[in-house]
Parts: structure tokens; C-alpha cells; sequence
């Protein structure tokens, strides 16, 4: 079966506009795991720092 060129330029398009929106999605994932790892470490090392120190420290008035 033959396409016609224009039926050609548009499956191309189609598929260009697939494949843009599949790494657009994978660059978002990325960003959220990479994140998500990031906000992981800092806040585990915020909670081990308030786990060390007194709560009288903290608030003398206490």
C-alpha cells in the first residue's frame, strides 16, 4: 500500500512528538527521584542533629 508524502511527514511527526514527550517524562522522573533522594539525606541528617541535642538547649527557658 502506498502513503501519500504528506500522510509520511505526518507519521513522522507523529512519532517525533512521542518520542519528545517520553524523554520530557523520563527528565521529570529523573528529577523527582534525583530530589527526593537529596531532600531524603538532608532531612535524615536534620533529624539526627535534633536527636543529639538537649531540648534544654534548644529552649533555655524550658
Amino acid at each position: 500500500m502506498l502513503s501519500s508524502p504528506g500522510a509520511q511527514r505526518s507519521a513522522l511527526n507523529h512519532h517525533g512528538r512521542i518520542v519528545a514527550g517520553l524523554l520530557i517524562g523520563l527528565g521529570c522522573f529523573t528529577a523527582v527521584v534525583v530530589g527526593g533522594v537529596f531532600i531524603g539525606h538532608t532531612l535524615g541528617d536534620l533529624l539526627l542533629i535534633t536527636e543529639q541535642v538537649a531540648p534544654q538547649e534548644i529552649d533555655p527557658l524550658r
